[in-house]
């Protein structure tokens, strides 16, 4: 049973979260009021997981996540964000945040966050100690649309990460969540069209807007083609999908909302990534991650 701590200044939406989680996960959950009682907690008992509000008084959320980064750096924290925090979330990203959840899609995000997390921080059908040999790796995924598939995928290549020197554990994860939410972006907005033509909001219309499409053409033929380099050096992914593509040029990576009604993918690989590059019709990225020290190659943009 994962255990997970949950740091709120507010009662209300502390019993949110908590039931959110315990509703559908085989979890304990501690919550705490302030991060000082937070960090009790934590030094008492580590946790799998830790969800942090970002404003609150004291201490906020982006100091409890350095103080937990620097004394407990294996800890994945996943930071709660409300409208007009973005640029503080944004900052807390860069500095390994593991991922981020806007309060205003608490339960449509939260526990698909949790899940994908948690799975990659207990994973351990692939001895780690084996992927640490790993010299080079290079694979070429056609992918169905299967969000299953996409979820299978991510997992294979956050153990092939493991060749990969970056910062430490927490950084394996996020750069599998970067590269899912480009998965993510070619099924739903690619493939599927589901993005584009159902607010993002309306999570029930978008999932029967899938189930239709499912075995209707041209839509039941597109296909995500994935190509994978990993070394010791750098991490490279190539994410195709056989859609219409859309105009890149409207992406600006420095005024990119965590909380934007256009979806968290764009904003969550900017921050990861060291390079995000789309082709020019706007149906292929590719992503670049770096090992820790080697200089930045590739614009974002």
């Amino acid at each position: 049973m994962i255990y997970i701590i949950v740091v709120d200044d507010a009662l209300t939406d502390r019993r949110l979260i908590s039931g959110l989680l315990t509703g559908e996960l085989k979890c304990e959950v501690q919550t705490a009021e302030n991060a000082r009682v937070a960090l009790e907690y934590i030094d008492a008992r580590r946790p799998d997981i830790v969800l942090t509000d970002l404003k609150m008084a004291g201490m906020d959320g982006f100091e409890l996540l350095q103080s937990i980064k620097e004394d407990y750096p294996m800890i994945p924290v996943v930071l709660l964000t409300a409208p007009g925090s973005e640029d503080v979330a944004a900052n807390a990203m860069k500095v390994g945040a593991t991922d981020y959840v806007s309060k205003r899609r608490l339960p449509e995000d939260l526990l698909r966050t949790v899940k994908r997390i948690t799975a990659a921080t207990q994973d351990s059908m692939v001895p780690p100690q084996l992927m640490h040999r790993m010299e080079y790796s290079n694979s070429l995924f056609t992918l169905s649309n299967d969000p299953s598939q996409v979820a299978s995928v991510v997992t294979y290549l956050q153990r092939m990460l493991r060749c990969l020197p970056l910062a430490d554990e927490i950084e394996r994860i996020r750069v599998g969540l970067a590269v899912e939410a480009a998965l993510s972006n070619a099924l739903f907005h690619g493939n599927m069209d589901t993005g584009l033509e159902v607010p993002r909001p309306d999570q029930v219309r978008r999932n029967e807007l899938f189930r239709k499409r499912w075995n209707q053409k041209p839509w039941c033929d597109r296909r995500i083609r994935l190509t994978a380099e990993i070394s010791r050096l750098c991490a490279r992914f190539v994410v195709k999908d056989d859609g219409e593509g859309f105009d890149t040029s409207t992406i600006d990576p420095n005024v990119l909302s965590l909380d934007s009604e256009g979806g968290r993918g764009l904003p969550l690989m900017h921050l990861v990534m060291d390079s995000v590059e789309f082709n020019s019709i706007g149906n292929e990225v590719t992503l670049i991650r770096n090992c820790v020290g080697q200089k930045v190659q590739g614009s974002s943009g």
